[in-house]
C-alpha cells in the first residue's frame, strides 16, 4: 500500500544581528498543515525559544576551533486526531555559504522521544557532508494511545452476528430455519432433541460429556479415536431443500488421522460430507453447513459421525447443536455489536475512530460511541455520531466527536444491516486518544557538537560566507 506524506515546511527568516555586519538566520516558522484523509491536522512545528547562539562564535571570545553552542530549535506537536508514527527530517540548507566560513561543521542533533533517543549514541551528527539527519517519532512516543479490537468482538454483546465461524471478523449470521429435527445434547443421553425416528446409535468410546468446552450450553458429544461411532435417523421423504448443520472440533490427530460426518439414505450405503483431519485439529468448534439436495429424500435417512479411522484412543472428536433444516440459508437483515467498555485510566482527548469493513451490495455497517467519566455512567450514556445523536460514523479515520474529550469510559456499537443474501464484514477498529491535551510537544535540539572556522578573521572568508546554520524539517507519516 502506498503511503501518504504530508509536508510540514518551515519558513526561515534572515535577520540582522545588532553591532555586527554578519547574517544571523533563525531556524524559524510554524504552522499546521491541514490534510484530506485521514480528517484532520496531523503536526504543528514551532521554532523553540531557546535557539543555539551561533554568535558567539564571532564574538570577541570566540576560538578558531570549538564546541557548537547547544539550543533548541524546533518543537514538534501533533494533534489529538493524529495517532500515527512520523518520521522527522532536518535538512542543512546553506552548505555552500558553511563551507567558506569552516574547516569542519559537526552538529548533534537530539529529537526528544524518537527511538535514536534510545540509541548509543541518543543523537544523529550533520555534517557539512551528509547535511541531514533523520529520527523517528512513535505514537506512544507521542503519548497517543490507540484502544482497538481485532479479533476479541465475543467480549461484546453481540446480537444477530457471527464472531465464530470467520475468526478475526464479525458478520451477520445466518437466520435460523426451521428444524426437521435437532439435538443440542443437552439431555445427558442419547434420545435427546426432537424430529428423530430412534435414539441415537452408539458404539465404541462413544460419550455425552459435560467438559472440554461444549459448543453451546452444557453438554456435547466425544468421540474417541479408533472406536467411536454414533448414527441416527429421521424421517425426511417429501422434503425439499435439506440441509445438515453440526459444529466439530478435532484435537491431537495425527498425519493419516480422519473423523467424518456422513449420510446414506437407506442405512447401507453411506457418503462423507465432512471431515476432519490433522490440518485443522485445533480444538475450537467449526460450524458446517451441507446441502442434502443431492441425495434421495427417504423415510429413513441416516446420518453419522465416525472416528473409527483414526489412529488411536489419544484421537478426539467432538460434535455438537446437530440440525437438519429445510428452506434456502439467510442472513439476519440486521444486527449489532456493543463493545465491552474500555477504560482509558484518566481522561481522554479522542482522535479518530478508524476501522477496517467489507459491505457488499445491499450492505452496511454504521458506528456510534458513547463515553462517561464513569463505568456507571456509561451504561446510560446516549450514543453520538460525529457530530450528534442522530448521525453515524461511516466512513474510517473519523475524527470522533469532542463531546467525548475528557471521559474516561467509552464504548463503541456497530450497527450492521443486509438484504438476506449477503454480509457486511468488521475485521478491526481502534480509537484514538491521548492523555496530555495532544500529546505534548517534542523538542528537536543541538546538544552539542564540534566547528573549526577557516581563519580567526573573518576578512580571509570568500565572499556569501556564513556561520549560522539554515536548518530546516520536514515531517512525515511513516
Amino acid at each position: 500500500m502506498p503511503k501518504n506524506f504530508w509536508f510540514i515546511g518551515v519558513l526561515l527568516v534572515a535577520l540582522l544581528a545588532s553591532g555586527i555586519g554578519f547574517v544571523y538566520t533563525y531556524n524559524t516558522g510554524g504552522f499546521t498543515f491541514g490534510i484530506a484523509d485521514p480528517v484532520g491536522d496531523i503536526v504543528t512545528v514551532t521554532e523553540a525559544e531557546n535557539q543555539p547562539d551561533w554568535n558567539s562564535l564571532i564574538s570577541e571570545n570566540a576560538t578558531i576551533m570549538g564546541e557548537v553552542p547547544a539550543g533548541d530549535l524546533y518543537d514538534i506537536i501533533p494533534q489529538s486526531g493524529y495517532s500515527g508514527d512520523l518520521v522527522v527530517k532536518a535538512y542543512l540548507a546553506n552548505t555552500s555559504a558553511l563551507i567558506k566560513a569552516y574547516q569542519y561543521l559537526n552538529i548533534k542533533l537530539y529529537q526528544d522521544s524518537s527511538e535514536e533517543a534510545d540509541d548509543t549514541p541518543d543523537y544523529r551528527l550533520m555534517t557539512l557532508e551528509n547535511g541531514s539527519a533523520t529520527f523517528s517519532l512513535t505514537a506512544t512516543g507521542f503519548g497517543l494511545k490507540s484502544w482497538s479490537q481485532q479479533s476479541d468482538f465475543e467480549a461484546g454483546t453481540l446480537t444477530n452476528l457471527d464472531a465464530t465461524t470467520s475468526p478475526g471478523n464479525v458478520k451477520l449470521a445466518i437466520a435460523p430455519l426451521d428444524a426437521i429435527a435437532s439435538d443440542g445434547f443437552e439431555s445427558g443421553g442419547w434420545s435427546g432433541g426432537s424430529g428423530w425416528l430412534y435414539p441415537w446409535w452408539n458404539e465404541g468410546s462413544s460419550n455425552v460429556i459435560a467438559v472440554q468446552a461444549p459448543y453451546e450450553g452444557s453438554y456435547h458429544v466425544q468421540l474417541k479415536g479408533a472406536t467411536g461411532y454414533i448414527k441416527r435417523a429421521l424421517d425426511l421423504s417429501g422434503q425439499t431443500d435439506v440441509r445438515i448443520q453440526f459444529w466439530v472440533k478435532v484435537n491431537s490427530f495425527e498425519e493419516g488421522d480422519v473423523a467424518s460426518c456422513q449420510v446414506s439414505p437407506d442405512g447401507i450405503n453411506w457418503t462423507v460430507i465432512a471431515s476432519g483431519t490433522d490440518g485443522n485439529d485445533d480444538n475450537i468448534y467449526h460450524f458446517y453447513d451441507v446441502d442434502l439436495s443431492g441425495f434421495s429424500m427417504t423415510s429413513e435417512f441416516w446420518i453419522a459421525f465416525d472416528a473409527t479411522t483414526l489412529s488411536g484412543p489419544s484421537d478426539y472428536f467432538y460434535i455438537d447443536d446437530v440440525r437438519l433444516v429445510s428452506g434456502a440459508p439467510q442472513y439476519y437483515t440486521s444486527g449489532n455489536l456493543i463493545s465491552e467498555p474500555a477504560s482509558t485510566s484518566v481522561g481522554a482527548d479522542y482522535g479518530l475512530l478508524t476501522f477496517t469493513i467489507a459491505e457488499p451490495a445491499g450492505t452496511d455497517i454504521k458506528f456510534q460511541i458513547r463515553s462517561a467519566a464513569t463505568s456507571d455512567g456509561l451504561a446510560i450514556a446516549d450514543w453520538y455520531g460525529p457530530t450528534g445523536t442522530g448521525d453515524y460514523y461511516t466512513a474510517s479515520g473519523i475524527a470522533i466527536n469532542p463531546v467525548h474529550d475528557d471521559d474516561r469510559w467509552i464504548q463503541y456499537r456497530a450497527v450492521f444491516s443486509g438484504d438476506g443474501t449477503d454480509t457486511p464484514t468488521l475485521s478491526d477498529i481502534a480509537i484514538a486518544y491521548n492523555v496530555s491535551g495532544g500529546g505534548g510537544g517534542k523538542m528537536l535540539s543541538v546538544p552539542g557538537g564540534s566547528y573549526h572556522l577557516v581563519s580567526d578573521d573573518s576578512s580571509e572568508w570568500a565572499e556569501g560566507w556564513s556561520i549560522v546554520p539554515e536548518i530546516y524539517v520536514e515531517v512525515v507519516q511513516r
